[in-house]
């Protein structure tokens, strides 16, 4: 008891230094923007502008950087407005953190393939993604509250809480619509399933969870807080500034700061431009290469798409297999590795983004039931550990062609093949 109190005392100690020396001091505003280094309040921002009854998607933070995620995020910020950036930067990396911890735990109770998944896979697991949640905090981004909502969900799914597996997720997707992906994965394997074996309960249950979120998020709570047709207003501007941003509207993206073509941005579009400049000797504007014609941005684009679609195709087929009752071996797997195929499939992937591998990385490191049983871990976390160190070197500018060539999205890539064919090797018969 004494021990566990003490471990307690030291994160606690250890995460209140860590926010006063680094996430505190990233968030207030002095003589130097510059300093200002942090997404969180880009959030207050836009929930500033509603309170002000002005366009939220027009709003930006100190460092100019504009809001693009869904209405909820915003209004949840609400009850912040008027705070110190660093105070509301408090209140958020607290809320962070209790998210972290909680997806920590429910991983390692997790039971894949009868023991539970304990907590030295979940250790390896949080070494190899320390990155990606050390810089989550920094930015002040919503993904780690976006990990404890899907890891919770799947601890209640495989619990056959259903509803409140369905509420989680759709809670999730309207903070930043990826979560639907493994949510889809999951209603489309329990509805095959029961078509096949009978039993439409826990389908019905799981959908009647999500959609009951979706519609509280997405329309009861704008509507309660700022009304209905200002809710209508925001939605619509929401649909309108998130199509121009994946359509790659350049003035757009001048004008909400994203640079799409940074090396730290690992999405499949970047890196297979980023290529195809190479390939072809073509100029270069800093990163971005400069296409010669409409011919070959579309051939960018469709590769790209071609990429996303598979990674959706995946996501759904795994779905199909193995997601269809909450005891399967293999369902964690899969609820893990369509949390992270979002990577693939999105235009922008920051290292933040990749913080959702930890699930399929601990999994991947507990070794049952689709370990290599003569190497210990096996390669797949190996591959992943080695792709988020080389991203991270490339952050020096003697090693920056690392990141520019896509080291950390290869590695995923790679990843997710050993970590699925290995899982369907061993999968039972």
């Amino acid at each position: 008891m004494k021990r566990r109190v003490v471990i307690w005392a030291v994160l606690v100690v250890a995460a209140a230094a860590y926010f006063l020396v680094d996430v505190r001091q990233r968030a207030r505003l002095g003589p130097d923007v510059r300093r200002h280094r942090t997404d969180m309040t880009v959030y207050l921002a836009a929930a500033e502008a509603l309170a002000d009854d002005q366009d939220p998607y027009e709003a930006r933070n100190p460092r100019g950087y504009g809001y693009v995620y869904p209405p909820l995020l915003a209004i949840l910020f609400l009850p912040l407005v008027g705070w110190a950036p660093e105070n509301a930067a408090l209140v958020w990396f607290l809320l962070s953190a209790a998210a972290l911890l909680a997806a920590l735990l429910a991983l390692a109770r997790l039971r894949a393939g009868g023991a539970a998944l304990g907590a030295p896979a979940v250790a390896v697991a949080v070494l190899i993604c320390l990155g990606f949640a050390h810089q989550g905090f920094q930015r002040g981004q919503v993904t780690h509250v976006l990990l404890g909502l899907q890891v919770l969900a799947l601890a209640a799914w495989m619990g056959r809480r259903f509803v409140l597996a369905g509420l989680l997720l759709g809670v999730a997707a309207a903070l930043r619509v990826t979560p639907l992906l493994p949510a889809a994965a999951v209603g489309l394997g329990m509805v095959v399933h029961a078509l096949r074996h009978g039993g439409h309960g826990p389908w019905l249950r799981f959908a009647g969870g999500l959609s009951l979120a979706l519609v509280l998020s997405f329309v009861a709570v704008p509507v309660a807080a700022l009304g209905a047709e200002r809710a209508r207003e925001v939605g619509d501007r929401w649909l309108d500034v998130t199509g121009r941003l994946q359509a790659g509207v350049t003035d757009l993206e001048r004008e909400y700061r994203i640079d799409e073509w940074r090396f730290k941005n690992q999405a499949p579009r970047r890196v297979i431009g980023t290529w195809t400049g190479w390939r072809n000797d073509l100029a270069f504007e800093g990163e971005r290469p400069v296409f010669p014609d409409k011919a070959t941005s579309a051939l960018v684009d469709g590769w790209s798409d071609v990429i996303g679609w598979a990674a959706v195709g995946l996501a759904l087929l795994l779905g199909l297999l193995w997601l269809g009752q909450p005891d399967a071996r293999l369902a964690p797997l899969a609820f893990a590795v369509a949390m992270l195929l979002p990577v693939l499939v999105t235009r922008y992937a920051w290292p933040t983004h990749y913080l959702m591998a930890l699930p399929a990385v601990a999994l991947a490191s507990a070794g049952a039931p689709w370990r290599w049983r003569s190497i210990g871990y096996g390669p797949a976390p190996l591959v992943f550990f080695v792709g988020a160190g080389l991203f991270y070197a490339a952050h020096t500018r003697a090693l920056a062609v690392l990141g520019e060539a896509g080291c950390l999205l290869l590695a995923c890539v790679l990843f997710l093949g050993l970590f699925v064919a290995q899982a369907r090797k061993d999968r039972p018969s």
